[in-house]
């Protein structure tokens, strides 16, 4: 199995803002469905309907800005150039997303246009993730750097269509979600013997690094129609050395590798989750 991934670079014809409370990846996201709607109704209605696990996520705008470039969290300004990514994790959604992009020239984000100058395409395979995440399972100490605010849902105990939103990075709820969506599409499939694992503190929270909560607010005609709380900053989890597994610590490197492509928790379709592995330490 294998992750297809779509970057365009674009330039802003116009300017293109948002609210300072809320997130440019929603309009991206509304931006990817309308063009996967575009090419096949009834697969659109297949994955808008919130009964599966989303076969897509994205890396919002990156650009210029303030000297430097960085995530365009409200926007991009008229005359710049950006670039953002499509991650797809099936093929049929890559090839219905290739087939609509390859039909338009120009963008609408937030209500401003931007004119596609390319796209590039290239493919992960989901045994090479496995390949090198095997390579670093003898490391028990993992970095994760949380580059765009990451929402993760607590169920309530006891009402299960009830959840909480949870802004701190906890181990056992960013796993569980990578867990759900490595298995919905890639093969071969993780044991559920990975979670009894994951639940007995097989990974621990071993230091919060500029970690800090952020609230969003997702707009529809001017007005906010929800929020999301999510966290950014970077945070160090450990192995714990008595619970230690190879299998086990390959399953977990897999998932952070496999995360840098499908975003982690609520909103991965919007660009929230952005994540990157960094360097282990032993």
């Amino acid at each position: 199995m294998s992750i297809t991934v779509f970057e365009l670079e674009c330039l802003a014809k116009d300017d293109i803002h948002i609210p300072r409370d809320s997130y440019i990846g929603y309009p991206l996201r509304n931006l990817v469905y309308t063009i996967i709607e575009g090419v096949d109704h009834e697969y659109f209605t297949e994955i808008h309907s919130g009964g599966a696990v989303a076969p897509f996520a994205v890396k919002p705008p990156i650009g210029a800005q303030r000297g430097r470039i960085s995530i365009l969290r409200w926007g991009v300004g008229g005359g710049s150039l950006f670039k953002f990514e499509v991650r797809c994790l099936n093929e049929r959604f890559a090839k219905t997303f290739l087939k609509g992009i390859s039909e338009v020239s120009v963008i609408n984000l937030a209500g401003g246009d931007a004119e596609i100058i390319a796209v590039k395409a290239h493919t992960i395979e989901s045994a090479v993730i496995l390949s090198e995440a095997e390579k670093l399972s003898k490391h028990k100490r993992l970095l994760v750097s949380f580059r765009t605010p990451t929402v993760l849902r607590l169920k309530v105990k006891g009402r299960d269509k009830h959840a909480v939103l949870f802004p701190l990075p906890d181990p056992r709820l960013i796993f569980t979600n990578l867990h759900m969506v490595w298995n919905s599409y890639m093969k071969p499939r993780i044991s559920k013997r990975y979670l009894t694992w994951l639940n007995e503190m097989g990974i621990c929270p071993a230091a919060l690094l500029n970690v800090r909560t952020v609230r969003l607010f997702e707009y529809e005609k001017n007005k906010r129609k929800r929020f999301d709380i999510g966290f950014i900053g970077r945070a160090r989890f450990a192995l714990v050395e008595e619970l230690y597994d190879k299998t086990m610590a390959t399953y977990t490197y897999a998932l952070l590798k496999f995360a840098e492509y499908s975003n982690i928790g609520k909103g991965r379709t919007a660009g929230l989750g952005v994540v990157r592995l960094l360097r282990p330490t032993s």
